[in-house]
């Protein structure tokens, strides 16, 4: 079994309140691409998937994980 391990992903984080959500949409794509390239079997999130100070963010970036792993 192939794992991908990752962690404190940080998902709805602002900086000095600019959006990261463009950037943070790239790296799941990136991580799923990875999974592809590399035979993973699974990924691991060890830690903070979401930043839970910014909730109303949560629902398009739930979106952009499940599609960028559903293409697998």
């Amino acid at each position: 079994m192939r794992l991908l391990h990752t962690s404190d992903w940080h998902l709805g984080r602002r900086f000095h309140g600019a959006s990261l959500l463009e950037e943070q949409e790239a790296s799941i794509a990136r991580i799923a691409d990875l999974t592809r390239e590399q035979a993973v079997d699974a990924v691991l999130i060890a830690g903070d998937l979401y930043d839970s100070r910014f909730r109303k963010t949560f629902k398009p970036l739930v979106r952009a994980l499940g599609l960028a792993f559903k293409q697998r």
